[in-house]
């Protein structure tokens, strides 16, 4: 569909599209880091951790696995409000962009180029 909309310069369609391909890469982005956070864990203990004595760092990874249902909600609230901020700005920009091409479509407008300077574009 996607090279279709673009050939046929359906702006909305396209726009609709670029934002069903978010969604679905934010929730698999989502997914991915829910998957990893023990490993990250325990990457990130052995590094930040490492001149602390051994069972420190035991106490530490058995909080962190007994604690883990209550972190990963709090990762997954944070990751899709972070992401829905992200998606939200990118929509907006979007149909900001989308809007004016389509009025610029409809009114037969030209395309302007304007220079600050007036002799900064020279023809050969």
């Amino acid at each position: 569909m996607l090279p279709a909309a673009l050939m046929s310069l359906n702006l909305s369609l396209v726009s609709k599209l670029v934002i069903f391909i978010l969604v679905g890469l934010l929730s698999a982005l989502v997914l991915l880091a829910f998957n990893l956070q023990p490993i990250m864990e325990r990457l990130l203990s052995r590094i930040f951790l490492c001149f602390e004595l051994k069972s420190m760092r035991l106490i530490a990874l058995k909080n962190l696995s007994a604690h883990r249902n209550r972190n990963q909600m709090t990762a997954l609230i944070y990751s899709l409000a972070l992401g829905f901020l992200m998606f939200l700005s990118i929509t907006c920009r979007m149909q900001i962009e989308v809007n004016t091409y389509e009025k610029l479509k409809n009114e037969a407008s030209y395309f302007t180029v304007k220079a600050l300077e007036k002799n900064t574009f020279n023809v050969f």
